[in-house]
């Protein structure tokens, strides 16, 4: 019987990590380039760009509207004669503007419909709002056409910021952080994994198992890790260690993993070994499976990065059904989460009909995303599913 009870409290907390996963430096490196790097001005450019480039549907704005400058702009450009007449230009806004949906349409194709209908609405609202603007300031871009393209771009590029300052409004953003499990074996094929999800997910989740849990699971790859990087060379790869003892698993990894998720009926101290992790600039989770008590996890709580939650019964085993009880967890670790300053991860049994009874911002799926017809289709559903709400606050 699992008891969900906890009293509250904290322990002390250990070194906290930024936003990319890296500790931050006591002291700055001497030299010009070390202090302009880390200037506050560049700091947030350097954030700015890295939150554009993350995300598919800022991505997805960008390129429609670059596609709305360069369809409107190139014609009038390569025959300026033409800019005179007015249907010409009438035109070549129209279809600049079809081509920038096109190209919204096709980064978005596995969203949900009505997540690209409210993109396409962010895109026709800032294109004609940049097509009225650099008009009175150019007089139509009949006289200069390059001048004109120059004040698009900047007004494409700049209004969406504007506008969520001003209005509060702001570009639809997925929901979840999405990993796709792979198992380190022998056998797991890592390449046709990737070829079935592409860049649809956030993170790449490797499940490691070994005869300390399982007497019969299959001999541990680590070359897997490999495979991984080479594959998502620009995902975090979190490693969850499902082992009795960790710690030789995590200290011959370090070079391949961003984050670990440890068992918390590990034979090793957990506590050192976090502190290890930290020590070395990685994310550190803890995770709770079914039959653990609830309370003997409450020491780490305030010392990690992530809570994960097994929705299975039986660890490294794909297509198991959702557990009822684990999500009762899950609830309790979510409202827990604001306290404690950890983020909620859930795994087992995630699929594109379940996704919205889980709490936490972080999903893993396997044979959810990846035995479904269109499994970009089915990760990008999940990365769009609601949260629910657990009547506690999320956390920071």
């Amino acid at each position: 019987m699992v008891s969900y009870s906890m009293a509250s409290g904290s322990d002390g907390c250990l070194p906290q990590l930024s936003e990319d996963g890296s500790t931050e430096l006591a002291e700055l490196t001497p030299g010009l380039l070390a202090r302009l790097g880390r200037a506050p001005g560049l700091a947030t450019l350097r954030q700015h760009v890295r939150s554009v480039c993350r995300s598919r549907s800022k991505l997805a704005i960008v390129g429609g509207l670059m596609a709305v400058v360069l369809f409107e702009v190139l014609p009038l450009w390569w025959v300026p004669v033409l800019a005179q007449l007015g249907w010409v230009s009438a035109l070549s806004l129209g279809a600049s503007l079809l081509a920038g949906l096109a190209c919204l349409g096709v980064v978005e194709r596995h969203s949900p419909l009505h997540v690209r209908l409210r993109l396409a609405a962010w895109l026709v609202a800032v294109s004609a709002a940049a097509c009225g603007i650099a008009v009175m300031l150019t007089g139509g871009g009949v006289a200069s056409p390059l001048g004109y393209a120059g004040w698009r771009v900047m007004l494409a590029l700049s209004l969406p910021g504007v506008i969520c300052a001003a209005a509060g409004l702001r570009i639809p953003e997925r929901s979840r952080q999405l990993g796709v499990a792979v198992y380190a074996t022998g056998d797991e094929d890592v390449a046709g994994i990737w070829q079935k999800v592409g860049n649809h997910l956030d993170h790449v989740h490797v499940d490691l198992v070994d005869a300390t849990v399982n007497p019969s699971a299959a001999a541990v790859e680590l070359g897997r890790l490999e495979d991984v990087r080479r594959c998502w060379p620009a995902l975090p790869v979190c490693l969850h260690v499902m082992s009795r003892r960790p710690r030789s698993w995590v200290e011959r990894t370090w070079r391949q993993v961003d984050w670990y998720l440890l068992p918390c009926d590990s034979r090793d101290d957990l506590t050192s070994l976090m502190a290890e992790c930290r020590r070395r600039g990685k994310r550190v989770g803890i995770v709770w499976q079914q039959g653990f008590p609830v309370e003997r996890m409450r020491q780490y709580l305030s010392q990690v990065d992530f809570v994960m939650v097994m929705g299975i019964a039986r660890l490294g085993v794909s297509g198991q059904a959702l557990s009822e009880g684990s999500l009762e967890a899950a609830k309790l670790f979510s409202r827990l989460s604001s306290e404690h300053h950890f983020k909620l991860m859930f795994d087992g049994g995630v699929n594109v009909e379940n996704a919205a009874r889980i709490p936490g911002e972080y999903l893993v799926s396997a044979s959810g995303v990846l035995a479904s017809s269109v499994p970009k289709r089915s990760a990008e559903l999940l990365r769009w599913s609601p949260i629910p709400s657990t009547g506690g606050r999320r956390a920071a």
